[in-house]
């Protein structure tokens, strides 16, 4: 599983699809993890930030801030996709601020 956060625009949201014209932010989240303002200021390139979720849990998919969907990581032409697994009630689900 790759060990970067991935953020990717892509189609809209299944519920906004059909306006036709309608379009959604869509982000993908691998995991989170609280940081002290030093600990992030020493941060250098190829320093490793370790997320709360184990490396076979799925990603969140979010529209619009929404949770709608968990999905796996993959691969497609070099780039990072994801493979949905799962469809979240969106009935249901609260509205998640970034971050």
């Amino acid at each position: 599983m790759p060990h970067t956060a991935a953020h990717h625009d892509s189609q809209p949201a299944p519920a906004q699809r059909s306006s036709g014209c309608a379009t959604s932010r869509v982000r993908v989240e691998m995991g989170r993890r609280t940081q002290t303002a030093g600990r992030l200021s020493s941060l250098t390139p190829g320093s490793v930030i370790d997320l709360d979720r184990e490396c076979d849990s799925p990603v969140d998919v979010y529209a619009d801030g929404k949770l709608i969907a968990l999905g796996e990581p993959v691969v497609v032409g070099g780039r990072f996709a994801v493979r949905v697994t799962e469809i979240i009630d969106t009935c249901e689900s609260e509205r998640v601020t970034p971050g």
